[in-house]
């Protein structure tokens, strides 16, 4: 690959996997499984090791979980130790890796072949689909409860998690403590809500997972209990009820708690589940120790078998080393701990018979194929359509209509087509690609790159690009149909306006993706300026909008026009710009102003002033300049600044280190994740490696040796004013002592 395919595949891979991690960890609606999740990450961090420029700290390897909202409804919580992710695993030979790397990791010298020789124990236990939650316990009493949001960065919950009775509101010793573990829902729980559901004609829960963090996130309930009961179904709206009471309480949610913070650790993590369980909290079933990589393996393998009985969504086991005082020495990476892995089981699978395949058209013009199916039962719920990922996936696989074809269902996530049953009789129509577009008829051309610049798109819509790719064609180079007319599609227009409303962006609530589409359709909104002459009459007939409701909306709608920039930006869709980039951009422009003058100018100008931005590296610079070549972008963008918005800039004072570059190499006395959430809370941004648009590089001991170079180089050689800091001197600059 070149240099600009790699940059525009790293953008790609950027954008799904952010868009991933949002439905999982803030909607709770996963789109795709951990396996496919994983197989992108490993794609990027392959293209970060062709060019570590492209690290930035918005990428998925570099952060846990999703950003949370800038302007969310519950407080934030900002945690000393963040809440780390695992990695997956899905093999023996996985396992084999890690006790491996274990074994490294604990070596006694750098010798080639030396590995430690001492016995290692490990602890596993059954993983839990729920949503992650750390608890602060003050002389026993529960203090905080907080989601996982981004792992430094989280949102509290308490109000909610008081009512849940498997969270001990008082330990059994009076004790300062922070416990992190998982609140989940039993299956004959979760079945007994969404027949309560069906009942009232309300469509059930997609899945466990789904429903506790609905309902955990639910808002001012002891407020608006009657409301939030609607919406949880769990009795009737127009009954007075206990206006005081909290519906959560009559969900019934379970949780397991795991994992001590701090110095109440035990030497062992069996002796940390028994502690524990002795204060009063609930912990993992089922727990087994072992002394070797043959017994983890014989735990998994019954395991497998057992999985089937147990009431509650567990989708693996994890396993991790037993002595905590090893935990330190093993260390960890920036996502994720070196100590622990979670095996993960293989996804269950059923037959069924396709029925049709329908195009959808997203946000960047890509129209992918999904299946429908018919109804099987599957993974505990009844799966009706499924993922078939891309037209290559379609041609390869030679699905017909009629097909028997194998639907899997990891972690409890939207199905996948994963195969053709051929001992039954195949159908006897192929699933062809469309030739048009299926919501504004255009002709459709095919594209190796979701993101490619929009003038090679225009460029390639002359090629014979509608039909499947050729026999032996790669996937990379064929996998994908686009619509080529970005401005005038109502899909791409209506998920553009529903990015531009969402709680990332500018947090119009009111606004769902059903609404949005109404509105598009009937004419009222071709763009996202449109949202700001919407009127009363526009809303009136629409379901679910009553007087009130319209004005409240039309009254949300006004206030975000005050919305921060860096989430304006960020509600641009600019390709490659995420949330800490959206900030970049918004310290560097000043103001609306500064972003449209910018748009204006032309590519050559456009190009030189995304150099000058401080921390956006060359790919996103790049990015940012061919943007604009969009015109339609930028009569968009015009057209917004025109309605009159007050959005609020960056405040100097609370973000200090707005634009400045640092690069953290070698061993310091913190971890390296609280230094980097640090400077980020101040506005700066890390990069891998030194480059000449880094400010400070920070040399720890056993500092890597080509970053050393590098830096050495760029000092000599006069091409950038990058200063080196010893770890008390970035002390001074987060404190603010020094510049």
């Amino acid at each position: 690959m070149t240099e600009p395919e790699i940059a525009a595949r790293h953008a790609d891979l950027c954008a799904r996997i952010a868009a991933h991690d949002h439905a999982y960890y803030v909607l709770n609606r996963p789109t795709i499984d951990d396996r496919e999740y994983d197989a992108l990450v490993r794609e990027l961090r392959e293209l970060e090791a062709l060019d570590p420029g492209l690290v930035t700290p918005d990428s998925p390897t570099q952060r846990v979980g999703a950003p949370l909202p800038g302007e969310g409804r519950f407080a934030k919580v900002t945690r000393a130790v963040p809440m780390l992710s695992l990695e997956n695993s899905y093999n023996p030979a996985d396992l084999g890796k890690f006790e491996r790397s274990v074994r490294v990791l604990l070596r006694s010298t750098d010798a080639a072949g030396d590995l430690y020789q001492g016995t290692l124990a490990y602890v596993l236990e059954p993983k839990i689909d729920g949503i992650s939650l750390e608890c602060v316990y003050e002389a026993g009493r529960l203090k905080l409860a907080a989601t996982r949001g981004d792992g430094v960065t989280g949102e509290d919950v308490t109000v909610n998690v008081r009512e849940v009775a498997a969270v001990p509101r008082v330990l059994a010793e009076p004790l300062d403590l922070t416990v992190r573990g998982e609140l989940f829902m039993r299956f004959a729980d979760f079945e007994a809500l969404n027949r309560r559901r069906r009942e009232e004609g309300l469509e059930p829960l997609v899945n466990p997972r789904n429903a506790v963090g609905g309902a955990i996130h639910q808002l001012e309930l002891h407020k608006r209990a009657q409301k939030a009961a609607r919406q949880l179904s769990l009795f009737d709206p127009e009954a007075s009820g206990e206006p005081e009471k909290n519906p959560i309480a009559e969900l019934n949610l379970s949780a397991f708690f795991y994992e001590i913070v701090g110095d109440a650790v035990r030497p062992t993590q069996r002796e940390n589940l028994s502690f524990l369980e002795g204060l009063g909290f609930q912990v993992p079933p089922g727990v087994e120790v072992v002394d070797s990589l043959e017994g983890v393996l014989e735990v998994v393998g019954r395991w497998e078998t057992a999985r089937a009985g147990v009431d509650f969504p567990m989708d693996g086991l994890v396993v991790k080393v037993d002595d905590t005082a090893l935990w330190k020495l093993i260390g960890r990476s920036a996502k994720s701990p070196r100590w622990a892995i979670a095996f993960k089981f293989a996804a269950e699978r059923a037959v069924t018979r396709l029925a049709s395949v329908d195009a959808q058209v997203g946000r960047s013009g890509v129209v992918t194929p999904v299946a429908n199916v018919e109804p099987v039962f599957l993974a505990g719920t009844t799966v009706s359509r499924a993922s078939l990922h891309n037209w290559a996936n379609v041609r390869e696989k030679a699905l017909r209509l009629g097909d028997w074809v194998l639907v899997e269902k990891a972690g409890e996530i939207i199905p996948q087509i994963v195969g053709v049953d051929d001992v039954r009789e195949r159908g006897d129509r192929p699933v062809a690609p469309p030739e048009t577009c299926p919501s504004c008829g255009g002709r459709l051309v095919k594209e190796a790159l979701k993101k490619a610049p929009a003038r090679s798109r225009q460029a390639s819509a002359s090629d014979d690009a509608d039909g499947p790719p050729p026999d032996g064609a790669a996937q990379g180079s064929m996998a994908f149909l686009f619509c080529p007319n970005e401005e005038a599609c109502p899909a791409q227009i209506a998920e553009r306006i529903i990015h531009f409303v969402s709680r990332q962006a500018l947090d119009i609530d009111q606004l769902g993706e059903k609404v949005v589409a109404r509105l598009v359709a009937a004419g009222h909104l071709r763009a996202p300026g449109d949202l700001y002459r919407l009127r009363e009459e526009h809303l009136a007939g629409l379901e679910g909008f009553a007087e009130k409701s319209v004005s409240q909306l039309l009254s949300a709608i006004e206030r975000s026009k005050k919305a921060p920039l860096p989430r304006f930006i960020f509600a641009l869709g600019i390709t490659g710009v995420g949330a800490v980039n959206a900030r970049l951009l918004a310290a560097h422009f000043g103001g609306l102003e500064g972003l449209v003058a910018f748009a204006g100018a032309d590519r050559p100008t456009r190009e030189a002033r995304a150099r000058e931005i401080p921390g956006l590296g060359d790919a996103l610079s790049q990015e940012l300049a061919a943007y604009f070549d969009r015109t339609w972008a930028v009569r968009q963008l015009e057209d917004l600044a025109g309605l009159g918005f007050e959005l609020a800039g960056p405040v100097a004072g609370d973000r200090p280190l707005l634009g400045k570059v640092f690069c953290i190499t070698g061993r310091l006395s913190r971890p390296r994740s609280e230094l980097v959430s640090r400077i980020q809370e101040r506005g700066g941004v890390t990069r891998v490696s030194p480059s000449k648009k880094c400010d400070f590089f920070v040399r720890g001991e056993d500092a890597a040796a080509d970053k050393v170079a590098t830096f050495e180089k760029l000092k000599n050689e006069g091409k950038s004013a990058i200063r080196e800091l010893s770890e008390e001197e970035l002390e001074r600059v987060l404190r603010g002592e020094t510049t």
